[in-house]
């Protein structure tokens, strides 16, 4: 049955690809075994590259290349395939599934795309597939499961690192989706961080700098989670507010953040962050400027130096709370 998929793909149906799946899943000795086996990764490719394939089928097929794709040598030879004139029709099988398969499947196909965007000539074929994009960004905005979500996200911040991607990003308004997940009293983990990292990324352009001024909550809500995040989620999140409040001088944004009590937030960040200098500095940058204090070094970034000392008398609701 196995060699089966090598030899014949052609004949394989959904039963099969599921009794190939249950044996690979079995053992790690399995999953090296199929993905060792001569054109086992080609066959899959060519199952989901045919005209009219079922989605079940289609699912099934998903699934076993999802198992073996930790395997020595499987992302190599995908990666040689799949842009290659035949094979990138897999792409069209990748976007049904998303579109009506199972939330299994969804997740599988989600991170198979991850997979495949782990180069940047990968990268640029996937963006330049706006129907992709934008059915994971309206998964993102639709689907409440966990892993569901975690993962998309993980996809998205992999395809995020061209301009002409985060673009697309930005206007199929993924910046209102982010700012709803992360006003959410559930959203924590994993969705958190990565909601925050992608608004990180989207901070760099300006048009993703003013969707988010543009969003009535965005940078509030932003800032409500970094007190629940790690350590390196804070200092990205940070540093979104920073770059809109510091930066750019962002008078609406600022005004957003002291009627939400912003001040006080940072304060407690930064008392609650022990060591983290880059925090602490960004932290106290971003007080001074809601506070109308002239910045000593206008240059600052996450990376230099600090050159300043205590803040000096803070006017918050908070009084207790001391920016030293």
């Amino acid at each position: 049955m196995v060699t089966g998929i090598a030899g014949e793909p052609g004949s394989f149906g959904h039963e099969g690809f599921q009794k190939v799946a249950e044996f690979v899943r079995y053992s790690e000795e399995n999953r090296r075994f199929l993905a060792n086996l001569c054109d086992s990764v080609e066959a899959i490719l060519r199952v989901l590259v045919r005209e009219g394939g079922q989605i079940e089928v289609l699912e099934s097929a998903l699934w076993v290349l999802d198992l073996i794709l930790l395997e020595k040598g499987v992302r190599e030879r995908i990666h040689r395939l799949i842009f290659r004139t035949d094979y990138e029709r897999c792409f069209d099988s990748i976007l049904s599934v998303l579109r009506k398969g199972t939330l299994g499947s969804k997740i599988q196909s989600s991170r198979i795309l991850e997979m495949i965007a782990s180069s940047p000539d990968s990268r640029r074929a996937i963006g330049e597939k706006e129907a992709i994009l934008s059915v994971l960004v309206h998964l993102l905005g639709t689907e409440t499961d966990e892993t569901l979500m975690e993962t998309i996200l993980s996809c998205l911040i992999s395809l995020s690192v061209t301009r002409s991607i985060k673009v697309q990003l930005v206007q199929l308004n993924i910046v209102s989706i982010l700012s709803r997940i992360l006003s959410h009293p559930k959203t924590a983990g994993l969705s958190a961080e990565r909601a925050i990292k992608m608004l990180y990324r989207l901070s760099a352009l300006a048009e993703g700098r003013k969707a988010m001024r543009e969003h009535p909550s965005c940078v509030s809500v932003l800032l409500d989670k970094l007190m629940k995040v790690p350590s390196a989620a804070k200092e990205e999140g940070l540093a979104v507010v920073w770059s809109m409040c510091c930066a750019h001088k962002d008078e609406r944004v600022k005004e957003r953040i002291r009627r939400g009590n912003g001040v006080t937030k940072l304060l407690v960040v930064m008392q609650s962050e022990g060591d983290g200098m880059v925090v602490k500095r960004m932290c106290r940058e971003l007080v001074k400027s809601l506070r109308g204090v002239p910045m000593a070094d206008p240059s600052f970034s996450t990376t230099s130096s600090s050159r300043y000392g205590g803040l000096g008398s803070l006017e918050t609701k908070t009084t207790h709370i001391r920016p030293y």
